[in-house]
């Protein structure tokens, strides 16, 4: 997929999380139209950079991650010296929860001496999942995401987080989100974290007594 310019849509809301950077809710969430992950298939995960002025989803040409539990390369970075990865893991808590871990990470994600085509500088990190950047989102069909940790690391030190960007208020739930990474540009910043705890879907009551009747007929045939 290409990269392309991404304005910021709505009202910035800046939120301070750690003693050097925020996290900025840029963009409103986009409604989620693909009912196919739970989570399975495809998704879109990717850095990019900018300024007042709007962001760009630089490097690249990005591809959709797929949620199959490898390290995949996605794209070039920012500075186009080197490539992009995604990965993904799921954990089941066995208490009806689990945890899907989304990981991006590179040599450097938000590179400083950037500029835009006017020659002002790109001094804003940020990441984009699903329709905020043009692709695929996340999907988790009937299963409620209770919270969604951030965490933003440089050498394995955290710069970010980590932050629950539910208790921020982005609906994660969308698949669609947007987030400006402030005071990360320069950093060396290699890897950006998402932990999202998702509950697991419980059948309705309709479905249950319909499980119920089964498990009846089941013991009456073997009382015969």
């Amino acid at each position: 997929m290409k990269a392309k310019l991404f304005l910021a849509l709505a009202a910035i809301f800046a939120i301070a999380t750690s003693a050097s950077a925020d996290v900025t809710i840029i963009d409103a969430p986009i409604a989620n139209n693909n009912p196919s992950l739970t989570p399975q298939g495809d998704y879109f995960f990717v850095p990019g950079i900018g300024n007042a002025g709007g962001f760009i989803i630089g490097g690249g040409p990005f591809i959709d991650s797929t949620f199959n539990g490898a390290t995949e390369n996605i794209g070039a970075d920012l500075a186009g010296t080197g490539s992009i990865f995604s990965s993904d893991s799921t954990t089941d808590n066995g208490d009806g929860t689990f945890n899907l871990l989304l990981t991006l990470s590179g040599d450097d994600l938000f590179p400083a001496g950037l500029a835009d085509g006017g020659g002002v500088a790109l001094d804003l990190g940020a990441f984009f999942i699903g329709a905020n950047a043009g692709g695929t989102p996340i999907d988790f069909g009937s299963g409620v995401v209770n919270t969604a940790d951030l965490t933003v690391l440089a050498g394995g030190a955290p710069v970010i987080g980590p932050v629950d960007l539910v208790g921020l208020g982005f609906d994660v739930q969308s698949g669609s989100i947007g987030a400006n990474l402030g005071g990360v540009t320069g950093l060396g910043v290699d890897t950006i974290l998402l932990d999202i705890n998702i509950s697991k879907a419980i059948p309705e009551p309709t479905s249950l007594a319909v499980l119920g009747m089964l498990g009846v007929g089941l013991v009456t045939r073997r009382r015969r």
